[in-house]
């Protein structure tokens, strides 16, 4: 690839490695050299759009990532969130939210007082909720909630109990059930604001995607899974169903 551009290999290693963004004319060259059959025009502008929606993480204080979470919600008119192995945060406890939370503070070697700082602003968050124009539609997994890979029993067991108060006339909540299948593969939480654009959380970054064909195919991931899942009663004798295998297995371990 180096000689064929005419660059030096590092040149080629950085672009590769995501640590050089190259120019419209590099990226020219790199299409000519691999021979591809794409618009270079097309692929800068599909480049630096990555490039403004791929939002660093890592060095930014847990409030600043939170607020700019809230960013997106305050404009948004509707919201739809996939969270397969969590609670979503506009729906967690402050004591769950804080294990959550704690998990990245501990790999960006954050303070303290930074962990509460974040709790604070994620719950300060949850007041979206009350817009009662805007409109809410959460979807997690019964194995999430059961599986408290973030949280021991008893923080788990109350967090879910919250999810069983949930009753917003414009918060709609469903539970995909265990042994139901998903007929998508996807193992990813993401964050549908209007039709307009997604969010998924890495653990160093923010993705932000907007490309039409991307959202559409987010949109049609979320209703699939949207119908499989179960909602009112059945939802919440699934809630019940876990606070009380969960009160056993309390049980079981004090013994």
């Amino acid at each position: 690839m180096a000689t064929a551009a005419g660059w030096p290999s590092s040149k080629v290693v950085m672009i590769e490695s995501g640590q050089e963004v190259p120019s419209s004319g590099e990226v020219a060259t790199w299409l000519t050299a691999t021979s591809s059959m794409y618009a270079a025009s097309e692929i800068y502008e599909q480049l630096i759009a990555l490039e403004r929606d791929f939002h660093q993480s890592r060095g930014q204080s847990g409030r600043a990532l939170q607020l700019r979470r809230l960013e997106f919600e305050e404009r948004a008119l509707s919201l739809r969130v996939f969270e397969p192995h969590f609670v979503p945060g506009l729906l967690q406890t402050p004591e769950y939210a804080r294990l959550r939370l704690q998990v990245r503070a501990r790999l960006h070697d954050r303070s303290s007082g930074d962990l509460e700082d974040a709790v604070a602003m994620r719950m300060a968050r949850q007041e979206v909720l009350r817009r009662k124009e805007m409109r809410f539609h959460f979807l997690v997994a019964e194995f999430g909630l059961r599986s408290g890979a973030y949280a021991d029993k008893a923080v788990m067991q109350r967090q879910v109990r919250f999810l069983q108060g949930v009753s917003a006339d414009n918060v709609k909540l469903g539970v995909l059930p265990v042994g139901v299948e998903w007929h998508v593969n996807i193992d990813h939480g993401f964050w549908m604001f209007d039709s307009s654009q997604v969010l998924i959380e890495t653990l160093t970054a923010d993705l932000r995607l907007t490309q039409r064909s991307e959202l559409e195919d987010y949109e049609r991931v979320f209703n699939i899974l949207a119908d499989i899942a179960v909602y009112g009663n059945q939802a919440e004798a699934i809630f019940a169903k876990i606070t009380s295998d969960l009160d056993s297995d309390r049980s079981v371990g004090c013994e």
